[in-house]
């Protein structure tokens, strides 16, 4: 008699199994162990961890020179509209990230591209998507628009959950890799978060939406050979959350988020970014949305900075971040808030800059 011991998640997880049988008067009891395949490295890629800024749609020059000037910066993330870069159907304006580049490089900086498909502001709530995806209706109207609950705010978002939809953005990556994945400026691509604010439409579920998430990430694994790419992933995606992880640790991505702070438990933090620590590279937004803007546990004396710090890099536990995002603000600029981006830099040079420098299980490092 043969038996044949292939339990159902063998390709992801290590398992031991018992299985008792009989033939004619004789018990037989088997032992089995499932081993997952080694993962294979992807690269080499550029390898830069340390702490970045990262300033919000409406930057200048100004901020960036500011930022330029702080050793302890390794560079700046900065987002990008889908509905900016790519002007008509297959025709892409890049004139933009290659300003900011050349501004970044001169000064020693890098510089990290979220490509954003999801907008919070009122004089961005139409580039979400490209113009022509509005109206063809291949696209399911391509986007929808939104107010947030909490703060009031117009916004939009991509139906990143269509498959036409998804298409169209593999193909806006594929374009941003053969222009910027051999910079070396270039830093690492970032998209936005996996959390809709809205409702899945057009009968979409979490299964059929992590579906298209994976679609991304296979996607990035060809666009990028060179550089890091890595999905913010947060709320949406449950019960699927570890198949689409474990997806990204095969295929040589890594894993981020917009919210760092211990008070704010997503679908993959802390859980998932502590399991997969030193399997994936880890780069994450310490965004000041929970931490002083939209509610201010930091005024309120219920969280610190430094226990903000110790959460993303060095509680084992925790998120343990390779590449660190601070909200670049100003006290002046925003009346009201109970710490600003140069509160966060003391935090960081009294740890002497301290960051998550190994390379990953997944990742190739390029010296």
């Amino acid at each position: 008699m043969d038996i044949v011991f292939a339990p159902e998640e063998a390709a992801t997880h290590a398992d031991t199994a018992l299985v008792d049988g009989s033939i004619a008067d004789q018990t037989i009891s088997l032992s089995a162990q499932a081993v997952a395949p080694p993962v294979t490295q992807f690269g080499p890629k550029k390898w830069n961890p340390g702490h970045y800024a990262q300033l919000g749609v409406l930057y200048n020059n100004t901020s960036l020179n500011r930022i330029a000037a702080i050793p302890e910066m390794k560079g700046v993330m900065l987002s990008y509209h889908w509905g900016n870069l790519e002007t008509a159907k297959g025709v892409y304006d890049f004139s933009r990230i290659r300003s900011d580049l050349e501004f970044l490089r001169i000064r020693g900086k890098r510089l990290v591209l979220q490509i954003s498909d999801k907008a919070y502001r009122l004089e961005r709530e139409d580039a979400c998507t490209p113009e022509y995806m509005k109206t063809d209706p291949e696209y399911l109207g391509g986007m929808i628009k939104f107010t947030t609950q909490n703060m009031q705010r117009p916004g939009c978002i991509a139906k990143r959950w269509v498959p036409a939809v998804m298409d169209r953005l593999i193909a806006l990556h594929a374009a941003l890799g053969a222009e910027f994945d051999g910079e070396p400026f270039i830093e690492a691509i970032v998209t936005e978060e996996s959390a809709t604010t809205v409702a899945l439409t057009d009968n979409a579920t979490p299964q059929t939406y992590v579906d298209q998430l994976k679609r991304l990430a296979s996607a990035f694994a060809s666009s990028y050979p060179s550089t890091l790419s890595v999905l913010q992933l947060n709320f949406r995606t449950s019960p699927n959350e570890y198949e689409l992880m474990e997806h990204l640790y095969r295929n040589g991505i890594g894993v981020g988020g917009p919210d760092t702070s211990p008070l704010v438990v997503t679908e993959f933090v802390p859980e998932l970014t502590a399991a997969y620590a030193g399997k994936v590279p880890i780069l994450m937004a310490v965004n000041a949305t929970h931490l002083t803007f939209s509610s201010d546990p930091i005024g309120e004396g219920l969280l610190t900075l430094d226990q903000v710090f110790d959460f993303a890099v060095t509680d084992p536990n925790g998120i343990n971040a390779n590449h660190l995002f601070w909200w670049f603000f100003e006290k002046r600029w925003t009346p009201g808030v109970s710490y600003d981006f140069y509160d966060t830099l003391e935090v960081i040079r009294q740890r002497g800059g301290y960051i998550n420098t190994t390379c990953p299980e997944n990742t190739l490092c390029a010296e």
